[in-house]
């Protein structure tokens, strides 16, 4: 691997991570529908803290040991490596199926979306029709969504470079969006009440009365529901963190992670922060729990063409054609985005347990010409596609599948390594960068360990007492969660056995050591 990629780079792959305008459009109005009575801003903001811990957990690990393979190198280093690979096996397993239900998600609940808001805005019946199709046929969502999966995948196999520049390109259109979409709040051609009649054929009023006709009824903000609100609000976050999966690859990799995870974080709730505060104001809070429950609550009742998020009604209250395809072609470009950091990260992962033995070797071979670990991309590939059929196609995820529970799990171990690293690896910490910081002579990697270990603990008592939100947490559930920590540990051994016989080659060493740059 080659440092081809440049701060700026590594700030979009963490902002890309995030996919902020992906989660933009539907965050107030799936926190409405789900958390009734939490405050969205308050929530996002609250949530921000614990997450500073964790960037700045990502950031010290990262400016110690700057190598692809992010947590795998750092837990394996610091604790043991079956803790290591088991936790960014756990992690990585559940980051391609993420990937697949993104791809998913980017036909049904981000293009339809902007395709019936340009409609609107332009008049255009077919388009509006054809939104509606790709919310509903099972067949046109995975064949859109596996072209989406293989454009990623041959954007990655030619390499960070060409990566990094792809990535630049799609982050600049999506960040036009996400202005265009500010402007037209900010300056509406006509009042949302009138334009929202003009567009569905009913009131506001009359909405909110069939969401009480279906059983809800309104529920104001309280402090106590906003804070149980804060697992859904890290959800908007997760990813910031991603370029420390890539450090091997990043110029200046010291200044390049301060930048770009703490940046991407703050950046993050700044546009939530504003696009929230915006879409409210056009979109009242009551209006906004009335219609969010017939979304997701009864369906059946449910008029509108797709989810009622901002760009939906940006649509509704800008008939500029141009401001609308400018969003429209930002969300293509922010899940493309989204898309290829996930990749980046599997793809990266893969080459680091190949690295160190623990997979077949092949799949840490680099390709020459595009200094790109090829076959490790087309292991990830064939996965993101087998989850991706299993996905749209069968119930199997939607028994088995707690991402959030998983994924928080996962990250309890390098919550700990943060903790004991200035103790039990007490050399390599006291020659890294990391340790100049400390807050009254604590290492700061300790403290902030500490405060993310805590928080994903949270998270994972969250994701378990409250299955409707996060996912099934019955034995189908929690055996899948399981399968993806004993397995590791299996492989581990039987590839540590199979290397002390055939080649008389302990794999253990090499976790003494930090991976060559």
């Amino acid at each position: 691997m080659v440092r081809e990629l440049s701060p700026l780079v590594a700030l979009a792959i963490c902002i890309s991570g995030v996919a902020i305008g992906i989660p933009a459009n539907f965050a107030v109005t799936w926190t409405a529908g789900i958390y009734p009575g939490a405050d969205f801003i308050g929530s996002i903001t609250i949530a921000l803290i614990p997450c500073v811990f964790f960037g700045l957990l990502y950031v010290l690990f990262t400016i110690s040991m700057p190598r692809s393979g992010g947590d795998y190198v750092y837990t394996s280093r610091i604790l043991h490596p079956v803790a290591g690979f088991t936790m960014n096996f756990m992690f990585t397993i559940w980051t391609m199926f993420f990937m697949a239900l993104n791809a998913s998600v980017f036909i049904d609940q981000m293009l339809a979306p902007v395709l019936a808001s340009y409609g609107l805005a332009a008049g255009n019946h077919a388009l509006i029709d054809l939104a509606a199709l790709l919310a509903t046929d099972l067949n046109i969502r995975f064949v859109g969504a596996l072209i989406s999966i293989l454009i990623v995948f041959i954007v990655i196999l030619f390499g960070a470079r060409y990566t990094g520049r792809w990535l630049l390109v799609l982050f600049f259109i999506g960040l036009a969006g996400i202005i265009a979409n500010i402007i037209i709040y900010l300056a509406p051609s006509k009042p949302f009440p009138e334009a929202y009649m003009a567009a569905f054929g009913e009131s506001m009023e009359d909405t909110v009365a069939r969401a009480e006709a279906a059983g809800w009824s309104y529920i104001p903000s309280t402090l106590e529901l906003t804070l149980s609100a804060l697992p859904f609000a890290f959800v908007w976050y997760m990813g910031f963190q991603y370029s420390a999966y890539v450090a091997g690859e990043v110029k200046e990799v010291k200044k390049s992670m301060w930048i770009s995870i703490l940046g991407a974080l703050f950046f993050g709730w700044i546009m939530y922060s504003i696009i929230g505060a915006l879409f409210l104001r056009i979109s009242p809070e009551k209006f906004t729990q009335a219609i969010s429950y017939l979304f997701f609550a009864a369906p059946e009742k449910y008029t509108l063409p797709t989810i009622p998020g901002a760009y939906l009604f940006a649509g509704v209250i800008s008939p500029h054609p141009i401001l609308n395809l400018i969003i429209l072609i930002a969300q293509v470009c922010w899940s493309f985005a989204f898309m290829t950091v996930l990749l980046m990260v599997v793809v990266r992962n893969i080459f680091a347990w190949a690295f160190d033995r623990i997979v077949p070797t092949r799949l840490a071979d680099i390709n020459r010409r595009f200094n790109s670990p090829i076959k490790a991309s087309i292991v990830a590939f064939i996965v993101v596609v087998i989850f991706l059929y299993l996905y749209i196609y069968t119930e199997v995820f939607k028994l088995t599948v707690n991402y959030v529970m998983a994924v928080a799990l996962a990250l309890i171990v390098p919550s700990v390594a943060g903790i004991v690293f200035p103790f039990r690896r007490k050399e390599l910490y006291q020659k890294s960068p990391a340790s100049a910081y400390k807050v009254g002579g604590v290492p700061l990697i300790s403290i902030a360990g500490a405060i993310s270990l805590i928080f994903f603990i949270y998270l994972v008592y969250a994701a378990y007492t409250t299955p409707g939100v996060f996912g099934p947490v019955g034995l189908p559930a929690l055996s899948l969660i399981l399968l993806t920590i004993i397995f590791p540990i299996v492989v581990y051994y039987v590839s540590k056995t199979y290397h002390q016989r055939k080649e008389g080659i302990d794999i253990s060493l090499a976790f003494t050591e930090i991976p060559p740059g």
